[in-house]
């Protein structure tokens, strides 16, 4: 669980983890309505919807965002 913020709205989100080499990759799927970004939303979608649209002319747009998160990780030192 790491804490996010997002225009002064914190929220706990949980996020699942891989281990790569040395690095670790985090990642997670936030809603940006839950983070009170509704109506910058409402006008992005106003604003491209023609670009977001399929082969039958439905507006497909999602409030639904990928946040991936790469560390890496420093070797370790002999003592």
């Amino acid at each position: 669980v790491m804490t996010m913020s997002i225009e002064k709205i914190q929220k706990e989100v949980i996020f699942q983890y891989t281990k790569v080499k040395n690095k670790i990759i985090f990642s997670t799927s936030i809603d940006l309505v839950a983070f009170g970004l509704g109506e910058q939303f409402g006008n992005f979608v106003k604003k491209c919807s023609g670009y977001h649209t399929d082969e039958n002319g439905i507006h497909k747009t999602w409030s639904s965002v990928d946040v991936t998160v790469t560390s890496v990780l420093p070797p370790l030192k002999k003592k």
